[in-house]
């Protein structure tokens, strides 16, 4: 696409405000990268480098761009959406601007994040002798914050167990605590993780906790958990205002926030975790032989998911341990219960990830069939007689109420959305007929455009008198209707007058667009 005067003053203007991305530019079919972006994309991206008046850029297709954004985000990196906002016109430049910022933590997108593990968020800071940790992951709504006496180390062991633990794809601290040289050492340590500094003065509590209020719509959040003047709320409320700043969309998913008490857990630090190889095998990194892969027998994703983070936050409670190992001797007991379990529970798809891309505007339309898909399956399991005598520890015995809510979700969908339906939502070819009348006249005018015109002529004819009426057209003024000169002084009486291109032969009079 050819450089139009002033495009790149629009690029230079929007980049200003990305600093800290790659900025992805849509010109035509093509993310364009200019300048440092271009070296750095140029280098991780594997992509050939051009210039274009001495400086560096280099391109994608568009329609391609998603393994390129999932390989710059494992290298740490944000990459800014830009698109066209306004078709190309000839006359001046495309309107452009950022419509999203794909951030480590903060993407749901599941070409980006891995299915069998948590994709966290993190924020740190330091409020009075409390060092508050927060953590959400916006692919599954949870979201929880918790605050830690600063021992003698200055808190370094805590950041280090808690991130260990977490093993987050992004992190915000605050500025003057990523200074303290332990905990910038422990940060180091995660050299996977994105870092984002923040000013002291965006963790302040009070705001904190008024804006978390709002945004669940309570008076106070001690039906959550937490006190009006938890110092953890600091940490809590700038994750989503990060996420409100990056996604652009709002985000119902996350209807809580929750304290996460870490006394009830044993604490291990990385090495103990990685010597006990919980995850992963100390001989080829693998999760071959490791002790989640020799307890894993779990049949959805979010199963594992759960499964990990018990592994990776062992219980230190004798009463708690107690009630899972009854849980686990319950189903022991009742093997037909336990196959039964466990072949409907493998129809159930990764519910929590796909609720969170519909409610973010983010699903296509296979993620709305399969949601339908995975309500159904969740309902075949609770039917199973056997799951209303399991303990309420579970928490598989939801309400009629919710089980209602259930049904009518998987009949809505079914009611309303095509069996093979287009990828993108913007593709049409998405709703069934019947569901909505406007959009049905709509989709007749666009499928059946000759049976309408006709339709239309057969009306026009028979309100007018003027039977040679013809409809025609032409690129200038579209659809026309054309009367003869025998019959122009009728029509004029019938409808105002419409001005014919010069080209035209004055034997025949346009009257009005169809």
């Amino acid at each position: 696409m050819p450089e139009r005067p002033g495009m790149m003053d629009q690029y230079k203007r929007i980049k200003a405000n990305h600093r800290d991305s790659i900025l992805f530019f849509r010109l035509g079919d093509f993310y364009e990268m200019f300048f440092d972006d271009a070296l750095v994309a140029s280098s991780l991206l594997d992509l050939t480098l051009t210039q274009r008046q001495g400086q560096p850029m280099c391109g994608i297709p568009h329609h391609a761009a998603k393994p390129y954004i999932a390989r710059l985000l494992k290298a740490g990196k944000k990459v800014a959406i830009c698109e066209q906002l306004t078709a190309p016109n000839a006359k001046g430049i495309v309107e452009r601007d950022v419509v999203e910022i794909v951030t480590p933590g903060t993407t749901i997108e599941e070409d980006f994040i891995e299915q069998n593990a948590n994709n966290y968020l993190v924020s740190l800071c330091r409020i009075g002798n409390r060092l508050c940790l927060s953590f959400l992951d916006v692919s599954t709504g949870e979201f929880r914050a918790h605050a830690s006496e600063i021992g003698s180390d200055g808190g370094e062991e805590f950041v280090r167990s808690e991130l260990s633990r977490l093993v987050p794809k992004e992190i915000i601290v605050q500025q003057s605590l990523f200074e303290h040289p332990a905990i910038r050492a422990a940060l180091a340590e995660r050299g996977e993780a994105l870092i984002e500094k923040r000013p002291d003065w965006s963790f302040d509590s009070g705001r904190a906790r008024e804006d978390l209020c709002r945004r669940f719509g309570m008076a106070t959040l001690k039906g959550f958990g937490f006190a009006d003047e938890s110092p953890e709320l600091a940490a809590a409320a700038i994750l989503l205002e990060y996420l409100d700043q990056t996604a652009k969309a709002k985000s119902p998913h996350i209807r809580s926030i929750l304290p996460y008490d870490h006394s009830k857990y044993l604490s291990m630090d990385e090495a103990t975790r990685k010597n006990l190889e919980l995850l992963r095998n100390l001989s080829t990194g693998s999760d071959k032989d490791s002790l989640i892969h020799v307890l894993d027998r779990t049949r959805t994703a979010g199963g594992y998911r759960r499964l990990r983070r018990w592994i990776l936050q062992p219980l230190n409670d004798k009463g708690a341990i107690d009630l899972r190992l009854d849980c686990v001797e319950q189903f022991y007991r009742n093997q037909l219960f336990l196959q039964e379990l466990r072949l409907k529970l493998g129809a159930v798809l990764d519910t929590e990830r796909l609720a969170a891309r519909l409610a973010m505007d983010k699903a296509h339309a296979k993620d709305i069939l399969a949601l339908r898909d995975s309500l159904r399956a969740s309902l075949a399991v609770l039917r199973i007689p056997e799951m209303a005598a399991l303990p309420p520890y579970i928490g598989a015995a939801p309400g009629a109420k919710e089980i209602a809510a259930c049904e009518q979700g998987a009949t809505l969908i079914s009611a309303t959305i095509i069996e093979e339906p287009s990828i993108l939502l913007t593709e049409g070819n998405l709703i069934q007929a019947g569901v909505d009348a406007e959009l049905d006249r709509l989709r007749n005018l666009k499928d059946d455009a000759t049976k309408v015109l006709h339709e239309y002529l057969k009306e026009e004819r028979e309100a007018s008198g003027i039977q040679n009426l013809r409809i025609r057209y032409n690129k200038i003024i579209g659809y026309y209707l054309e009367v003869s000169k025998g019959k122009i002084e009728r029509a004029r009486s019938t409808e105002p007058q419409r001005k014919l291109p010069k080209s035209r032969d004055d034997s025949s009079w346009p009257i009005v667009k169809a």
